[in-house]
């Protein structure tokens, strides 16, 4: 008979073997050669030009566990050339800093906009942990740690659009919000998507004159719900409607979406770009599996 031990040794590289093998089809090769490498640079990658769709699928891989990139499994992205997890993260990194998740993001709105439902957008702020300190974090009193916080733009499916730039989690959703809403719009409008005309929806957190005065601007009609210390709901004179902020649920289903990425559950990137790119590759594989896959 095997002792406890070694059934418990068993069960978990069974568990392993699993996770590794549905983690890789989260997008396999043929959809990563069709939608993602055409985006991909193609300087001199050394011996691991042959390989570089094993890159793609352990970052993928590490997105999606968010296990520490030294113990990526790497024997399963490896072919006739062997990888090592320096290798992967050195052409992350590099790719972070080109922006190239960025530009395969607006790439894909752009050439696929008939599959976004602009009938009403929705936005919300969502604080996340970071254990690792880095760019853009603050201690959160709330959370009781330190934490970035970043607002999120999705349609009236559920789709994430774009978000903003991370700020320090001391800070509120309305903190520096000119730029945090230009920074959301300027994904849109490099791929030529207008939100003139739009109805966004919004909680009472985001219920301030220039939150208000910044939509108009760019042509949005704000939903936004009433703040009650901003005065008594007779005294206002904004336009509310209750129904149409139902709709506003599909933001929080997003967001638990995004808690499906590991790697976006908790930060450990100390770069705020690295952190901000991570979610612009979630954003794509999503779309991918969701849209472009028959």
């Amino acid at each position: 008979m095997m002792c406890y031990k070694c059934i418990r040794v068993e069960r978990l590289n069974c568990n392993r073997k699993t996770t590794t093998t549905s983690q890789t089809q989260m997008l396999n090769k043929d959809k990563i050669e069709e939608w993602i490498l055409p985006h991909i640079p193609k300087g001199k990658r050394g011996k691991e030009a042959e390989n570089i769709v094993g890159v793609l699928q352990a970052i993928f891989y590490r997105l999606k566990t968010g296990c520490q990139w030294r113990m990526l499994p790497m024997k399963e992205f490896s072919t006739e050339v062997p990888l090592k997890y320096g290798t992967v993260y050195y052409h992350y990194r590099q790719w972070c800093s080109k922006g190239i998740w960025q530009k395969l993001w607006i790439a894909l709105l752009s050439k696929h906009r008939r599959h976004s439902n602009l009938s009403t957008i929705q936005i919300d702020g969502s604080h996340t942990i970071c254990k690792q300190g880095g760019e853009s974090s603050g201690y959160q009193g709330r959370k009781k740690a330190t934490t970035s916080n970043m607002v999120f733009l999705c349609d009236d499916n559920g789709t994430p659009l774009s978000c903003s730039i991370p700020e320090e989690g001391q800070h509120h959703d309305t903190y520096n919000i000119e730029c945090t809403l230009k920074n959301i719009i300027e994904i849109l409008t490099c791929a030529d998507i207008s939100v003139d005309g739009c109805f966004l929806n919004a909680d009472a957190g985001l219920d301030t004159q220039s939150v208000r005065t910044i939509c108009s601007s760019y042509g949005i009609e704000c939903n936004i719900a009433r703040n009650k210390r901003n005065g008594k709901k007779q005294d206002k004179e904004e336009y509310f409607d209750d129904e149409l902020y139902l709709h506003r649920f599909v933001v929080e289903r997003m967001n638990a979406w995004i808690d499906s990425y590991k790697a976006l559950v908790l930060r450990y990137e100390k770069l705020s770009s690295h952190w901000r790119q991570l979610h612009f590759i979630a954003f794509s594989i999503r779309f991918i599996n969701k849209f472009l896959v028959q």
